[in-house]
């Protein structure tokens, strides 16, 4: 590193770095390292320049100095502008005049990437004595462009599906299920199989069968509780994606993290009701790299390939290419954009394990010129129940589940649109819930999670506490002592149910929807049935007065509280007891 920043002409930051231990890893760490650096006195250029010279690809490092260009790394590095990207571009110079890179520059830059993609003579001479002895076979841009990245042609290719054009009648059922998915509703789907799907109910839902989505029920965008979202999402793309694009009929959809394609698929569906057609479609997941292997004869038989080859038959005759990465992605759309890049729509759904800024930088290899990228963030970890389907325990919970998911707020949309040689944000709130509609929807679920828990503490006999004390949290123990194991925690105006009161503690029944145990006996296989939880009632000897208050059971709801609770179990009933039984 000591040599990459006094190269970088940042001598004056050595003892600082040194001082603080920040080695190459560590700056590589920070998601804003200018930021970071701001607070140890490094103004940003010289936070943008140590990145650039310590962080940045060391092939493009190396590239850039071996041609006396290493003053261009920061730049680059900002735009996040890699070998890949760079190589793509069919007029360098002018796209980086944008950056305000000299012409002169750019061109070196331009011949640098020229020289390096050119192979050696002796390879050039072995290439046309294989040529010779394939008999003039060419060979194709992809297994060039492998060759110079050192890798094996298929490991950049992918598998590719393509069905021929559907028959009329065909057609006909396609634009049933078009219609009914975009217009029928919640009900049209099902928790089935460890997926959400689209309920079997229908009889031409079984065409795409296969075709899923994420299950995790904590999530913001669980589609099952919080429909709106991935609905709002939907039409948001469909309206904007080809806004950019004056006159295009034609849509080539790249989507990240795709996995089972249900949410790509009613995206497809709205373009398609608008008139647009689908040329070609790329699927990205890390599920899908079984499919590439060319000796797994089972992989044809998995839900993906399934999921694959029911969007390719529906869209039929668009080719639907599947890869199994971003990185396999990349290299294969900058050796042949004219096959698996120039995309108007760019997806980027319930991909957590994406970065934001890898997929900026694939959406900007892939986009043409006024193509639009897409992003839904889908926050939140599965946590399933092991209680049989359909137990009153069960079903509880699942209520519980469903009203705290209208509490949260764990999604975002994020929209950006290509321009010159980068992402521009755009900003629209179509793809955003109205700030009085949020509200709403809370204050509404607040309110029916209160009378559920009190309804059912009167039904089980319980007593009800909630919690009053406005710091961090209060402990859920293993007993009831201070010194107890802490085993959960709750926070400010949750409730809970209590099953006894003993010297200034309550113990929590098992009937909570929270409660501790119910989880950690799916998660470890441990007996719940000796298992206690308790909680202090008044930290007043601790500093932290009253922690639990006791509600009332006998306190009848407002008349607006019952409509609203009639309407939350209302869409509760056609959303979260859609599943297998």
């Amino acid at each position: 590193m000591r040599r990459a920043v006094l190269q970088a002409g940042l001598a004056h930051l050595l003892p600082l770095l040194e001082a603080e231990e920040l080695t190459p890893a560590v700056l590589a760490s920070f998601s804003d390292l200018p930021a970071a650096l701001a607070e140890l006195g490094v103004s940003r250029p010289d936070a943008l320049k140590l990145r650039a010279a310590v962080c940045a690809p060391a092939e493009l490092r190396s590239l850039l100095a071996s041609h006396n260009l290493t003053h261009l790394l920061p730049v680059l590095d900002e735009e996040e502008l890699d070998l890949a990207l760079l190589a793509s571009f069919a007029d360098l110079p002018a796209a980086l005049s944008e950056l305000g890179i000299s012409r002169t520059d750019a061109q070196k830059l331009r011949s640098a990437l020229d020289a390096r993609a050119a192979p050696p003579p002796a390879a050039a001479a072995k290439a046309c004595v294989r040529e010779e002895a394939r008999g003039g076979a060419s060979v194709s841009p992809l297994d060039g462009a492998a060759a110079l990245l050192g890798l094996q042609a298929e490991q950049m290719r992918p598998r590719s599906f393509k069905e021929a054009e559907a028959s009329d009648e065909a057609a006909r059922g396609a634009q049933m299920v078009r219609a009914r998915l975009l217009h029928g509703g919640a009900s049209l789907f099902e928790h089935r199989g460890a997926y959400v799907r689209l309920a079997l109910s229908w009889p031409l839902a079984r065409r795409v069968d296969a075709l899923g989505e994420c299950a995790d029920s904590r999530c913001g965008c669980y589609r099952l509780h919080r429909p709106e979202v991935r609905q709002r999402f939907c039409k948001w793309v469909v309206d904007a994606a080809l806004e950019g694009l004056p006159g295009q009929r034609r849509v080539r959809y790249v989507t990240v993290g795709s996995g089972l394609l249900l949410t790509d698929f009613e995206i497809l569906c709205g373009l398609v009701e608008r008139g647009v057609q689908v040329e070609s479609v790329v699927a990205i997941d890390k599920c899908y790299e079984r499919l590439l292997e060319p000796t797994d004869a089972a992989a044809d038989a998995t839900d993906e390939a399934r999921a694959l080859r029911q969007l390719a038959a529906f869209f039929a005759p668009a080719p639907v290419h599947a890869f199994g990465s971003l990185a396999q992605y990349k290299q294969a759309c900058a050796a042949h954009p004219a096959e698996y890049g120039r995309a108007t729509t760019y997806i980027h759904c319930d991909a957590g394990d994406i970065s934001t800024a890898d997929s900026k930088a694939a959406a900007a290899l892939a986009l043409v010129e006024g193509g639009a990228a897409f992003k839904l963030d889908n926050l939140g970890g599965a946590r399933e129940s092991d209680e049989p389907a359909g137990s009153p325990r069960e079903e509880n919970r699942r209520r519980a589940a469903y009203l705290k998911a209208q509490l949260r707020d764990s999604y975002g949309c994020e929209c950006w649109r290509r321009r010159a040689a980068q992402l521009e944000l755009v900003e629209d709130s179509r793809g955003t819930e109205g700030a009085e509609a949020k509200a709403e929807r809370q204050a509404r679920a607040r309110r029916a999670l209160q009378m559920n828990a009190r309804s059912r503490a009167a039904a089980l006999g319980l007593r009800l506490f909630k919690v009053v004390f406005d710091g961090r949290a209060v402990a859920v123990r293993d007993g009831p002592s201070r010194e107890s194991k802490i085993v959960g925690c709750r926070k400010l105006d949750e409730e809970v149910l209590v099953a006894e009161e003993r010297g200034g503690w309550v113990r929590m029944s098992d009937e909570d929807d929270d409660y501790p145990y119910a989880y950690k006996a799916e998660q470890e296989g441990a007996e719940v049935s000796n298992k206690e939880c308790w909680m202090l009632i008044d930290g007043a000897e601790l500093g932290l007065g009253q922690l639990l208050k006791e509600v009332s059971l006998k306190c009848e709801p407002s008349a607006t509280s019952k409509a609203d609770v009639r309407c939350e179990s209302e869409l509760f009933s056609q959303t979260a007891f859609l599943s297998d039984r």
